[in-house]
């Protein structure tokens, strides 16, 4: 029974790993702590330095004091809520930016609600809250940016401190499954000290006395957790070594392989004595609703007062450009199949709404010369801000499909109805991961089913602010035409 797998070169790198006094489980607390320092010092030192250039002097220092301590305090909360403290989060880059975005403009528009029915904004420099607004925006994605790029280099060169666990394995000799799960542990901090491999075909007996073996060696090497992997095959027998583990007195938890942790990861809640977890979600609730319209008709009136000069341009610009209407409108289907007239800036010199409709292709001689442009930047959408703030759409959702595609789609790919529990979007998760323009297969189309069924089972109001940031991102792609 091999239960010592990395032996002296295993020893070795634990105790390299040991010599930094930062711990890689540590992090968030640190970046909590130093985005609430910034945000201190940022949110008193741009307002009083605003006010000194253009006042001449510091009018009073406690309205500065105040209104960084709050936006502190909001922030801070909602970044430990969303998990984005931890080190996984702030390892994943731009989506992590995004978050961190749609965090800060949601505190900002809910200071700015608190002062406006408080009657209290015009005790506040306008001035120095946008001073405020921008310049603490820049320094938190510095911030992140900085601790992104210190936690790659410090992992890939062993410089944190790494906390040693020891791992239980199914299986052969575990080599495979081993090294694919240690790699995954070691993002986290965790360094698999000690090492368990369990064959198939033990019993029970030789299982219980290998596991108690591995608690005496994990003891004397002073591991700290104990991780047993398993999938649905071995859960039951995760429990049995659990329980044969309890002699020693470090936590031991089950880290979940293949499609045990697919279904762990799904919503859960009791009813009563009984665990109920989440196969299927059902349509949103009506507070869910709520807030999601409440999203849409802000953003959506927002941005049609903003870019209706863009708007009007554009107009000018398809009407010069080729004859026919300014507008394209075609059948969809909303909601729970409620049919509606999706609007488009014209940019072909078709206008299909009928049994048969022919998506556009690279190269296609319908596509008018500005309606080329158009729709590689996607302002061809823009209409559909009317859509949103109507009830027909919103703000984001699976795209819709004309519904001659709609019922080709249903006949071919067996959840594809299933988009329509929710009301269709002007951007959505499958267009933000490259899912954008023609489906000229029907696994092209189902790989997109796949991503809009996620968005569904896993809608949130904060996951809709992140998608609204990456569709800038996503805008960039090739594959509209």
């Amino acid at each position: 029974m091999n239960s010592n797998l990395f032996a002296e070169a295993g020893h070795a790198g634990v105790d390299r790993l040991s010599r930094t006094a930062i711990s890689f489980r540590r992090v968030p607390e640190y970046v909590l702590g130093l985005e609430i320092a910034l945000i201190s010092m940022v949110g008193i030192g741009s307002g009083a330095a605003y006010e000194q250039v253009v006042y001449g002097a510091v009018n009073d220092w406690s309205r500065h004091i105040g209104i960084a301590l709050a936006v502190c305090a909001l922030y801070g909360g909602a970044t430990e809520l969303r998990g984005l403290n931890e080190p996984t989060a702030i390892l994943k880059g731009r989506r992590q930016m995004a978050s961190v975005a749609a965090i800060w403009a949601v505190v900002w528009m809910f200071v700015t609600l608190v002062g406006f029915f408080l009657h209290i904004g015009d005790r506040f420099s306008r001035g120095s809250v946008i001073t405020f607004a921008l310049a603490g925006g820049g320094a938190l994605f510095a911030h992140r940016a900085y601790w992104r790029h210190l936690m790659r280099e410090s992992l890939a060169s062993g410089r944190f401190k790494a906390m040693p666990v020891g791992l239980v394995t199914f299986g052969g000799d575990g080599s495979g499954s081993f090294a694919s799960i240690a790699r995954r542990l070691k993002r986290l901090g965790l360094s698999p000290a000690h090492h368990l491999v369990l064959p198939e075909e033990a019993g029970w007996d030789e299982t219980q006395a290998a596991m108690l073996r591995f608690c005496m060696d994990a003891r004397a090497a002073d591991v700290q957790e104990i991780l047993i992997a398993a999938g649905w095959e071995h859960a039951q027998l995760a429990m049995r070594l659990a329980q044969t583990g309890r002699s020693l007195p470090v936590p031991i938890r089950l880290v979940a392989t293949g499609d045990l942790s697919q279904f762990l990861a799904r919503p859960s809640e009791q009813l009563g004595f009984l665990t109920a977890v989440e196969l299927q979600r059902a349509p949103l609730s009506g507070a869910e609703r709520f807030t999601k319209r409440a999203l849409d008709i802000v953003v959506a009136g927002v941005a049609l007062a903003t870019l209706g000069p863009l708007m009007a341009l554009i107009a000018i610009a398809v009407r010069l450009d080729s004859p026919g209407p300014i507008l394209f409108r075609q059948h969809r289907q909303g909601f729970n199949g409620k049919v509606f007239k999706i609007l488009k800036f014209r940019s072909m010199t078709v206008q299909e709404d009928g049994a048969a409709v022919r998506q556009a292709q690279k190269n296609d001689q319908r596509v008018t010369r500005i309606g080329g442009f158009l729709r590689r930047t996607s302002l061809d959408e823009l209409p559909q801000l009317l859509n949103v703030v109507r009830g027909d759409m919103s703000l984001v959702g699976p795209r819709p499909h004309a519904v001659a595609h709609d019922n080709y789609y249903d006949d071919l790919i067996a959840d594809y109805a299933l988009r329509r529990h929710v009301k269709p979007g002007l951007t959505g998760w499958a267009q933000v991961n490259g899912c954008r323009g023609e489906t000229p297969t029907v696994d092209r189309m189902a790989a997109r089913v796949r991503l809009d069924l996620w968005y569904i089972d896993h809608w949130s109001f904060w996951m809709d602010v992140k998608i609204l940031f990456l569709t800038l991102r996503a805008l960039r792609g090739a594959n509209a035409y």
